[in-house]
């Protein structure tokens, strides 16, 4: 099944150093989630919670929520080990592995994306 007119990629790396195009990016993907019944959106701090919290959260379906957006912040505060672990994770296989209804924006502050080692499909 294809995606609807205007649906955002389930996964998204918005990188660069203005806050303000990273946050516009986001939000693209928060109106096209609110749209839906129950949304919910979630917001890690990768810098905090670390890769391992953020691809649970992302992993993790909702009982209650018929989408969701996780955002995964300051990302480029990860160790290279970390980050590459991440984008395998989120971009592994042909097929989306995350839950259905379920979205993620990977938020990295740098322009040096993706880390030396990582491969994006």
């Amino acid at each position: 099944m294809g995606k609807a007119a205007g649906e955002p990629a389930r996964v998204n790396f918005i990188y660069g150093e203005e806050d303000y195009r990273r946050e516009e990016e986001i939000m693209k993907v928060s109106s096209f989630v609110a749209c839906s019944e129950g949304a919910d959106q979630i917001s890690k701090d990768a810098s905090d919670d670390g890769a391992q919290s953020a691809l649970a959260e992302a992993m993790t379906g909702s009982l209650f929520a018929s989408a969701r957006h996780i955002v995964i912040r300051r990302c480029e505060e990860l160790k290279a080990a970390d980050a590459k672990e991440l984008i395998a994770k989120l971009t592994e296989g042909k097929s989306c592995p995350l839950p259905d209804g379920t979205y993620v924006s990977v938020s990295w502050a740098d322009r040096k994306f993706p880390p030396a080692g990582a491969k994006i499909p």
